[in-house]
């Protein structure tokens, strides 16, 4: 084929002129179309990268497992606040303030919504859920009225002298003494003494479990955190009934079935009361005391233990020694109570305190009925003792004045 006139032949230098002009086209196409990078902020211009989720460490990711809620509504409803705290922090360290609401004014229908001409539509699913909390909370004021009002009620204070006198009450029905009437004669101060002696410890490791539940679940839903402490209560329970008890293998399956009982009532009460903490603090507490009131219960009833008593009367006074068990002693009278063992009648007695009438009182002893019991032998050696000092503080050179009679007993 001819050339015509005015066709030539391109050049070598205009081709490579040519090349380069194509290859800055697609430079600046390529650039405008992904968007220049910003070597200073990292970011294009068209739009900011994605953030990449932080890297967690094994501690951190192991503190983030024991916060997360355990049902899957309190665990969308935490991941979201979750996300929404990010995102606010995020904003306040780029210095960037959200985008404002449109100011549209919004007109309720019943269950729809009307907004700047738009056509009805039903309300969004964060209403329906805020109305179904809504309907969650009165549930979960009743449950805090309730538990307030057992506290207000009863209170503390209350609480361990009902356990003190229930342990007395055991000690005494176990032996044969008339336990209502024993428990009745006792005072206040002491009773409130033996219910702390033996309910420390549980109360101690209820505190501690419930600091533990605060640092794994502070807005007061259960969560993995709060499973771990409870399951690590009943362990703790099982362990205890099993090897620190000499109770049946009966009571101690009854007493690992009250534990788990217990921390499924706490479950359930934080499930009910919400993200509310102290409902489920206190249930924790309840739990732990109505553990360890019956575990001193079933412990007492099911050991005979007694402390011995002897009573010496001075020498303006008339009457017998007396040895027997302890039951208590007030401003004016000695209560003490005789068993089968010391010799019948066995029953509750009480003898006016004097101005010379001294008394003794031994330790907490087992009472064993096939031989001589431990109560018996300490009852007769402070009796001994007691003698052995009035003879060292009366002189001897003085005969003991007449003795006038004063003591009584009463069955």
């Amino acid at each position: 084929m001819r050339r015509g006139k005015h066709t030539h032949a391109c050049s070598e230098s205009e081709r490579a002129k040519g090349a380069v002009l194509a290859g800055l086209a697609l430079l600046l196409f390529t650039r405008k179309k992904c968007g220049a990078k910003d070597p200073a902020t990292g970011s294009t211009a068209q739009g900011e990268p994605k953030p990449t989720k932080p890297q967690r460490t094994k501690l951190r990711k192991l503190l983030h497992w024991f916060t997360t809620p355990v049902r899957r509504e309190d665990k969308a409803r935490w991941k979201r606040e979750y996300e929404e705290k990010a995102i606010k922090e995020a904003e306040e360290e780029n210095g960037t303030a959200p985008p404002p609401e449109p100011s549209c004014k919004k007109v309720g229908l019943g269950c729809l919504t009307v907004s700047c001409g738009e056509t009805a539509k039903k309300d969004s699913p964060e209403k329906e859920e805020a109305k179904k909390d809504e309907g969650e909370s009165r549930l979960t004021d009743i449950t805090v009225k309730v538990l307030g009002a057992i506290a207000t009620g009863v209170g503390v204070t209350g609480a361990v002298v009902v356990v003190g006198a229930a342990i007395f009450w055991a000690r005494f029905d176990a032996i044969g003494v008339p336990p209502v009437q024993a428990v009745t004669a006792i005072p206040r101060t002491e009773l409130l003494v033996q219910g702390a002696q033996e309910m420390v410890i549980f109360v101690l490791i209820g505190l501690g479990a419930a600091l533990l539940i605060v640092l794994a679940d502070p807005k007061g839903t259960v969560t993995y955190g709060t499973l771990f402490v409870l399951g690590g209560l009943i362990l703790g329970a099982a362990a205890f009934a099993i090897f620190m008890t000499t109770l049946s293998w009966g009571w101690v399956l009854g007493l690992i079935g009250l534990a788990l009982l217990l921390a499924l009532a706490t479950i359930g009460i934080g499930f009910t009361t919400g993200q509310r903490p102290v409902p489920l603090l206190v249930s924790v507490f309840i739990a732990s005391f109505v553990f360890s009131a019956s575990s001193a219960f079933l412990i007492v009833r099911n050991q005979r233990f007694a402390q011995a008593i002897a009573i010496h009367f001075g020498p303006n006074e008339k009457g017998e020694d007396i040895t027997g068990v302890y039951v208590t002693v007030t401003e004016k009278t000695i209560f003490y109570a005789q068993s089968d063992l010391f010799g019948p009648p066995a029953g509750l007695y009480e003898v006016p305190r004097g101005e010379a009438t001294t008394y003794a009182i031994g330790p907490l002893e087992a009472i064993e009925e096939d031989k001589a019991s431990p109560v018996q032998k300490s009852a007769k050696e402070l009796l001994i003792r007691l003698k052995h000092d009035a003879g060292i503080k009366r002189p001897r050179s003085s005969p003991p004045p007449a003795a006038q009679g004063r003591g009584s007993r009463r069955s």
